[in-house]
């Protein structure tokens, strides 16, 4: 990304004046870089608007509500390849549910943060910061290029092949990058970067790797335990009264669990493992995208999701701050919203 960290700051000194059109530049960007980024993203866009002088609540709703979309539908990120693996349910088939609602959480954003009327900081650029001219664009649109392609490789190959998900995103993710040295002739640069992210991230990964680990060994755990057999049969004599009340049962379910301190995946995970869709009365892909928007919106409000951290030391705010008090009418809109969508796709598309 260094070489377009340069156009990006250029980029979002246009209209620095006008809040709104902050707003959904910042989204966007994360929008298109989010999914191959992950959480470096906010690194990498924070990197770039931190000399903008733009006001916290702005710059802690754009990263949440921005990534949130991420979190939903990308298949680089391991909620999404997780949720598809438990429920053998294809990319291809799970995205064309998930991207079109990804776009519609992104405008809503938009319109709840012009009805809010956020202020922007109207202190005046850094002299060294750089103007947007005509050749900030071209590095731009490469980078949308690029992240477009990676996305189109994956649905490719797993069209082409019975690959994993979680397998097709380590390939592509590795031989691109490698590819992509190779032909901007920086092999020796490239080689220099993977022996710094050796040594400086790797191990820090341990919290990641831990989480997930733990979270399969809970998971094997509590399935037919009496506690969760009860759980299962109250949901299940749920979708026999209302789809509708089912749905927003599973939703507020996970973001409760994350909201107390619980990751998302000690929940999604055995829910999957336990109980078939046909037993709730819905498609795969409509139990897969209920457990993502439910992914996605913990990722807004939970205090402890690694995101809400990062923003909050990004804005020096609170969690409890960035996450339930600036976004819980958010993710209150987008749930309703969500349930609406997935009874409608149920009611006039048969998956």
């Amino acid at each position: 990304m260094n070489g377009y960290i340069k156009s990006l700051k250029a980029f979002f000194t246009l209209n620095r004046s006008t809040p709104f059109k902050q707003y959904f530049k910042i989204t966007s960007s994360i929008f298109f870089v989010g999914p191959v980024l992950n959480l470096g993203a906010i690194r990498v866009i924070d990197e770039t608007v931190s000399k903008i002088h733009l006001s916290s609540d702005l710059v802690s709703n754009v990263y949440l509500r921005g990534f949130s979309t991420v979190v939903l539908w990308s298949p680089y990120f391991s909620s999404v390849a997780l949720v598809l693996f438990y429920l053998d349910l294809s990319i291809i088939n799970y995205i064309k549910i998930a991207f079109p609602f990804a776009i519609v959480q992104l405008l809503i954003g938009y319109f709840i943060f012009r009805i809010s009327k956020r202020a922007i900081s109207m202190d005046s650029l850094e002299e060294n910061e750089p103007k947007f001219e005509n050749h900030h664009l071209f590095p731009l649109i490469k980078m949308v290029g690029v992240i477009c392609t990676l996305m189109l490789l994956v649905l490719i190959i797993e069209f082409l092949t019975t690959l994993p998900v979680l397998l097709i995103v380590a390939v592509v993710a590795s031989t691109s990058s490698i590819l992509l040295a190779a032909v901007q002739r920086k092999a020796r640069k490239f080689k220099r970067y993977v022996q710094i992210y050796h040594s400086r991230n790797i191990f820090k990964m341990n919290n990641e790797i831990i989480i997930f680990i733990s979270a399969g060994i809970f998971s094997t755990a509590i399935v037919n335990t009496p506690v969760f057999n009860f759980m299962i049969d109250f949901l299940v004599s749920i979708s026999n009264v209302s789809t509708t009340l089912l749905l927003f049962m599973i939703i507020f379910s996970v973001i409760t669990f994350s909201i107390v301190g619980f990751h998302p995946a000690i929940f999604v995970i055995p829910f999957l493992i336990q109980i078939s869709p046909q037993d709730l009365g819905l498609s795969s892909e409509y139990l897969a995208f209920t457990m993502m928007v439910s992914w996605s919106f913990s990722t807004v409000l939970s205090p402890t999701n690694p995101l809400n951290l990062i923003v909050s030391e990004a804005v020096n705010r609170s969690s409890f701050y960035v996450g339930i008090k600036n976004n819980w009418l958010f993710t209150l809109i987008m749930t309703v919203l969500s349930v609406l969508y997935i009874l409608l796709l149920s009611k006039f598309i048969v998956q």
